[in-house]
């Protein structure tokens, strides 16, 4: 590790912060076009920034310590960011689709005077401190402000009761996950009078687990896959996707349940996997069959709907389910397969998700059978969500075909061969429901 005085590393949080705070104060000052721009020119500002940041700390990951207050006596005193590539490389996924989600926001919240925009730029800084910190509850703030963002996002048009209800359960769902993670939080603290992850980790190295740090372990990992909408913890999902507006769907798909998933191969790396008593093969154990459930019952539920906004929910769930089996492993190789699928379906559900605004906007349904045969004139979109399905069902020459085969290859290495049928049915299931309704829509295939 590398001790880091960067002052790139904080300007990454406060630019987005800072701009949020700014644009609502002086949003009736400001032009539309002008709000515009510069919430546009801020996330992508920051994205740069954690671009910089995801190849400063290749091979050599760097620390951070706020104001200066450095470990004295063995013991953590203040707040640490502990930049690696693969946080900084989330970090710049999240800025690469809030960017996406500010330009398509154009055509949307006309009425809003930019709170919208603040909203946005405030989420992108959660996610990027959450990515960043070294700090467990750090890491639960952060999640929670991305959360509490996301609540209003989602319930935008409240005068409606479809994004009410929506919101009303996303909120009501992630809180109780919230209150779960801040529970095993304080149950560490109180085993290791620290909230340093590293401190954590070192301080429980080597010992066997009692029963405090199971049921901390427990609620920690339960209250981030219930955010991460995992199996059996899904249930908000459905209805946030299918009522929120395009752009918060954008962001649902590619930052939000992919940083619940890294949060839990965060905290096991950093904090438990050091336990002894072997509970790695548990570990595994766990990840790989709620990772299968995901990843099977979110490409069957995504072949049985009709609403493209909440097929695309569950076709995102599956999707999901397959990166933790990738990341369940526990090995170098299944984590870089995840990896690489996470940044070629992020962007490709993006797409899809923006796809289906455009429709939504020019023929007023997100009905698969109502929307039959309508496609004609929107020529682009639909290339547009036929290539999105090609990427998602892990095709060559994109992205997501190379981490598919690390996927696969870490786990011949790990003695479970037959992952790759579990995969490869997840993945043609649910891309197939995205074909299915393109050539409806487009083609005229099916009935009406």
């Amino acid at each position: 590790l590398v001790v880091s005085t960067s002052a790139v590393i904080p300007a990454s949080v406060v630019v987005p912060l800072g701009a949020a705070a700014l644009l609502v104060g002086f949003s009736r000052f400001l032009p539309r076009w002008a709000r515009d721009l510069i919430a546009i020119v801020v996330a992508l500002a920051t994205t740069t920034l954690t671009l910089i940041l995801m190849a400063a700390s290749a091979g050599h990951p760097m620390i951070y310590w706020f104001s200066g207050w450095r470990p004295s006596g063995g013991m953590v005193i203040g707040i640490d960011y502990a930049v690696g590539p693969l946080g900084a490389g989330m970090a710049s996924l999240a800025g690469v689709l809030a960017s996406a989600a500010l330009v398509y926001c154009l055509r949307y919240f006309d009425s809003a005077r930019g709170r919208h925009h603040a909203l946005v730029l405030i989420f992108l800084a959660a996610s990027v401190d959450f990515c960043l910190t070294g700090d467990l509850f750090n890491l639960f703030v952060a999640f929670e402000l991305v959360a509490v963002t996301a609540f209003a996002l989602t319930g935008y048009n409240a005068g409606h009761p479809a994004p009410l209800q929506g919101a009303i359960n996303f909120a009501v769902t992630n809180s109780l996950g919230g209150m779960c993670v801040l529970m095993g939080v304080g149950f560490l603290y109180a085993r290791t009078g620290s909230l340093n992850l590293a401190q954590i980790g070192q301080a429980l190295t080597g010992r066997h687990p009692d029963g405090l740090i199971v049921v901390a372990f427990a609620l920690l990992t339960g209250g981030f896959l219930v955010k991460a909408a995992v199996v059996p913890f899904h249930f908000w999902l459905p209805d946030a996707y299918g009522s929120a507006p395009i752009p918060v769907c954008v962001l649902f798909a590619g930052v939000m349940s992919e940083l619940g998933l890294f949060a839990v191969i965060r905290v096991w790396d950093t904090v438990f996997s050091g336990l002894a008593g072997g509970s790695g093969p548990r570990m595994r154990a766990v990840l790989l069959g709620l990772g299968i459930l995901t990843a099977v019952v979110g490409a069957v539920m995504a072949l049985a709907q009709i609403h493209l906004k909440r097929m695309l929910a569950f076709v995102t769930m599956s999707h999901m389910g397959i990166y933790l089996i990738g990341a369940g492993l526990l090995t170098p190789l299944g984590l870089a397969g995840a990896s690489l699928l996470v940044i070629g379906d992020g962007l490709a559900k993006s797409a899809l998700f923006l796809g289906v605004g455009v429709v939504q906007h020019q023929r007023a349904s997100v009905s698969e059978i109502k929307l039959r045969g309508r496609g004609r004139g929107l020529a682009v979109t639909g290339v547009t969500i036929m290539l999105g399905a090609l990427v998602l069902a892990d095709l060559p020459p994109y992205v997501s075909s190379a981490g598919h085969a690390l996927l696969v290859k870490a786990a011949e290495q790990a003695g479970l061969p037959w992952l790759e049928i579990v995969i490869a049915v997840s993945v043609s299931l649910s891309s197939g429901a995205v074909l299915r309704a393109a050539g409806r829509i487009w083609l005229c295939w099916g009935a009406s």
